[in-house]
């Protein structure tokens, strides 16, 4: 459950800070501003990957420990 709310989180921090460094990169100009952009273009990509990886993990345990809960319902009342 933990993963799922940090890649959740996580996503919405990094569309939250998207938006104030537009609001910083609008003030630069020229060659800075576009290796500022590559820069935060391929941050923001490399931790949208690890984040969806966090919330597919996430959603895996969740789905193993409600099968396991499931089975030890199932065995128990036999």
């Amino acid at each position: 459950m933990a993963a799922l709310l940090v890649g959740a989180a996580g996503w919405a921090a990094i569309e939250f800070g998207r938006r104030h460094l537009d609001k910083v990169l609008d003030n630069s100009s020229g060659d800075i501003r576009r290796i500022a952009e590559v820069m935060v273009n391929t941050a923001e990509n490399s931790m949208h990957q690890w984040l969806n990886i966090t919330l597919v993990v996430g959603g895996g345990l969740v789905i193993i420990g409600v099968i396991v809960s499931l089975l030890v319902s199932l065995a128990s009342t036999s």
